[in-house]
């Protein structure tokens, strides 16, 4: 499942109509690609409420919304209601991100770059608006403060950069149903439901291939079962109560925090959920749910 993420980097000094006309030839263009992918797309990320976010020399990203023809409105109105972007960044597992910085050059402008790498690492795409040469190309560079650089993609209001995007979101979206099947093979007759698959192609193809990696890892851990609880890659998180079975979570750290919950029983094993990693105080509640799936499994295996 791909987002998108509302690029502000750019200079904020050209004209109300010049802005509001790129805006338009944006959203025109993620409306092809809405239509066609529908809740494949999760929407477009802010880190702020729109009204917060300027745009021109008088317009905020709301005004400008506002301002679109009304079919297009309607397209942001329902897309850029997805904020803060803190939901796609566990800040406990990043925290060496805060420690460089990250800058998009446009013109003769540098712009803080944070967001659109956290972006870059939950596969995201830009979404920008087409005012400068430096925006209009399909891949954006995020310069880091070690040398380094990532390639983003990005939306920029044209036919042939849309063209593109569907190519690539096309090609991930196969990749994505060979990698559940990937996934499953990792096990000998696993049993899950349907939700299970749904959870795991919903995540971006970068952390579908980390699950799988982490997975392969704890096999070749060559400890008593194939999935031993080692209190590190995956832990026994059992509910004190419980003792008719047991909860396990793998962690995945990279590129994002992710939890998958299951149990091994012998040679049997129970996958019950593919979490984001939430924060403690609610993770809990993904642990009691699992163990309920868990024992609705057992039931009708």
């Amino acid at each position: 499942m791909r987002h998108f993420y509302f690029n502000e980097c750019f200079p904020k000094t050209f004209t109300d109509d010049e802005t509001v006309k790129c805006f338009q030839k944006t959203i025109k263009e993620y409306t092809i690609l809405k239509n066609k992918f529908g809740e494949k797309l999760t929407g477009i990320l802010t880190d702020r409420s729109p009204d917060k976010i300027a745009v021109s020399i008088a317009l905020n990203l709301t005004q400008a919304i506002n301002l679109l023809e009304r079919n297009y409105k309607i397209i942001a109105l329902t897309n850029f209601n997805k904020y803060p972007i803190d939901y796609f960044f566990d800040i406990e597992q990043n925290l060496e991100l805060l420690e460089k910085k990250f800058i998009i050059k446009v013109g003769d402008d540098s712009f803080d770059a944070l967001n659109p790498q956290i972006s870059f690492l939950n596969n995201g795409i830009l979404f920008s608006l087409g005012l400068h040469d430096d925006i209009r190309k399909n891949e954006i560079d995020i310069n880091h403060s070690t040398g380094e650089s990532s390639l983003i993609k990005n939306q920029f209001g044209t036919s042939e950069n849309t063209t593109l995007l569907i190519a690539i979101i096309d090609d991930e979206l196969t990749q994505s149903l060979d990698g559940f099947a990937k996934f499953i093979n990792l096990f000998h007759s696993p049993k899950f439901f349907k939700s299970l698959k749904s959870e795991f192609e919903r995540l971006p193809l970068n952390c579908q291939n980390s699950i799988i990696a982490d997975f392969s890892r704890a096999i070749d851990r060559n400890l008593d079962t194939r999935f031993s609880a080692d209190g590190d890659l995956i832990k026994d998180v059992t509910p004190d109560k419980e003792k008719s079975i047991k909860v396990y979570e793998l962690r995945v750290f990279d590129p994002i925090a992710i939890r998958i919950y299951f149990y091994e029983n012998g040679n049997e094993i129970y996958l019950a959920k593919i979490k984001r990693k939430p924060p403690k105080k609610s993770q809990s509640n993904d642990i009691k749910s699992s163990k309920s799936l868990i024992k609705e499994l057992m039931k009708v295996s």
